[in-house]
C-alpha cells in the first residue's frame, strides 16, 4: 500500500485532521475488488465482496479464484422480502462448519439503516439454509456506514460480534429522532458494544452483552493466552 499526499513533494498539511490518504492496493488474486476473507476448517480461503456481496473461493497455490454461484447480496434481500436493501457488507467469518457474515442494511424507502448478521452453509458450491441471526434497530442517519463495526470472533463455544456506538453517547446523533432518544435511554442497548452468541443458536437475537463503551470495534481477535 501506498500513501500518495497529491503531487510532488510529500507534505503533511498543518492541520493533521485535515489529512487524507489515497490507498493503492496491489491484488495477488485476480478479483478488482475489496474483499472480507475467512478460511474454512479444510484450509479453503473464502473473499466476500465489500460493495457487491460477491462471495469466491480463492486458490493460494495458484492465485485462481471462484465467483461462488450465489451474490449473498441477492440472497437477503430475498430472505427479507424486499423490506430492507443490502448495502455494504462488514465482514464474512468461518467458525464450527457455518459461515457468518454483516452488513448494512438500508430501508426500502431509502430513509433509514441497521447492522445485520446472517449465518449459511455452502453445500456442493452452493449456499445453503441462509438465517438471520441478529438485526438492530434502525437509524435515520445514513453518512456513517462505516461506524456499524460488524466484526466477528469466536472462541471453542461463542460467536463474538460488535457493533459501533454510531455516535449516540459522544453527540446523541441523530439528535431528534425517537431511535436516539429509546436508545439512550435504554440500559441494554446494543449499540457500542461487543456480543455473546452462545451456540448453536435457538432463535434470532439470541445474546448477551459481552462488553460495552467501544467506539466503533473495526476487528476483534480472541485468544486464550494469559500472556
Amino acid at each position: 500500500i501506498q500513501q500518495i499526499f497529491g503531487m510532488g513533494t510529500p507534505k503533511f498539511p498543518d492541520q493533521i485532521d485535515t489529512l487524507r490518504y489515497t490507498l493503492l492496493t496491489n491484488y495477488r488474486f485476480p478479483i478488482n475488488e475489496q474483499l472480507h476473507l475467512t478460511e474454512d476448517s479444510f484450509g479453503n480461503l473464502y473473499g466476500a465482496g465489500r460493495n457487491t456481496g460477491n462471495l469466491y473461493r480463492i486458490n493460494e497455490i495458484d492465485h485462481s479464484s471462484k465467483l461462488m454461484s450465489t451474490n449473498l447480496f441477492k440472497l437477503v434481500d430475498k430472505y427479507m422480502g424486499h423490506k430492507y436493501k443490502s448495502f455494504r457488507l462488514n465482514d464474512i467469518h468461518f467458525f464450527n462448519n457455518i459461515f457468518y457474515f454483516s452488513e448494512v442494511l438500508v430501508t426500502e424507502k431509502g430513509s433509514s439503516e441497521c447492522s445485520a448478521a446472517y449465518s449459511f452453509n455452502i453445500d456442493k458450491g452452493y449456499v445453503q439454509n441462509l438465517r438471520q441471526i441478529f438485526l438492530s434497530p434502525c437509524i435515520e442517519d445514513r453518512k456513517n456506514p462505516a461506524m456499524w463495526a460488524g466484526r466477528f470472533s469466536n472462541n471453542e463455544n461463542n460467536l463474538f460480534f460488535s457493533i459501533g456506538e454510531q455516535r449516540y453517547d459522544r453527540s446523541g446523533f441523530p439528535k431528534l429522532s425517537d431511535v436516539a432518544t429509546r436508545e439512550r435511554l435504554n440500559k441494554n442497548s446494543v449499540f457500542g458494544c461487543v456480543l455473546d452468541f452462545k451456540l448453536p443458536l435457538t432463535s434470532k437475537n439470541d445474546y448477551t452483552r459481552f462488553s460495552c463503551g467501544h467506539r466503533n470495534a473495526q476487528g476483534l481477535f480472541y485468544s486464550t493466552s494469559s500472556e
